[in-house]
């Protein structure tokens, strides 16, 4: 250590802590030189976890021997809420008791989010989602009107309608 990098460390040393440089430079150059590792066994460093460019991306990932899971975009959302519609309506069998299952009421609340999704996104989705998504509302609201007039009315308050909005 040189006379000067000594006097650094007796200014800093006076100020409450200590900071040493423990790099290896060679004279010429100022270059980092390797030291060997002179730790005792107990004083390992911890094992880093590795780089997150390694890890394989969430939509590839395969996990317990599943498939990997699809892209996030914004037709697939839309196939993600048309297909619980689906199941919803009775059409497909749901996914844990593989038995299809009517649920009038929620099928009517996802086909309303499809909704609400159309009209916050006029404008802004490209040809293709539109049509899609166009498509896909007007086969479930089709699909709801025709099953909800072959259910009994509800009795009472509070019952369902049919609001199937266009």
């Amino acid at each position: 250590m040189t006379d000067k990098d000594k006097k650094k460390e007796e200014e800093i040393e006076g100020k409450g802590f200590t900071v040493k440089d423990k790099r290896r430079f060679t004279e010429e150059a100022g270059e980092i030189k390797a030291k060997p590792d002179a730790k005792a066994p107990d004083q390992e460093k911890p094992a880093e976890p590795a780089p997150r460019e390694q890890e394989p991306a969430p939509a590839q990932e395969e996990q317990d021997g599943q498939e990997p899971l699809p892209e996030i975009n914004f037709v697939n959302f839309v196939l993600s809420l048309s297909t619980s519609a689906m199941v919803h309506l009775g059409d497909v069998p749901d996914p844990f008791s593989n038995q299809p299952n009517q649920n009038l009421p929620m099928a009517k609340q996802t086909i309303d989010i499809l909704g609400m999704l159309a009209d916050k996104t006029k404008g802004n989705l490209e040809k293709d989602e539109e049509a899609m998504l166009t498509n896909a509302l007007y086969q479930l609201r089709m699909r709801y009107v025709m099953l909800s007039k072959q259910q009994p009315a509800p009795t009472g308050e509070g019952g369902e309608g049919t609001d199937t909005k266009e």
